[in-house]
């Protein structure tokens, strides 16, 4: 069956904490494999290479 138009329903939740608030101030949230395998640091998504 082909359908000429579709249209499709959802629920979107999001939570009001703060992305890092469990983290303590000074700590590292990703731990030392993640520093060893970029050790630039993280790299925002709109200039990391394709």
């Amino acid at each position: 069956m082909i359908v000429g138009a579709a249209a499709a329903c959802g629920i979107e939740t999001t939570s009001r904490v703060p992305m890092w608030s469990n983290v303590p101030p000074g700590a590292d949230p990703f731990g030392a494999s993640v520093a060893a395998r970029y050790p630039g640091g993280p790299v925002p998504q709109a200039s990391a290479p394709c």
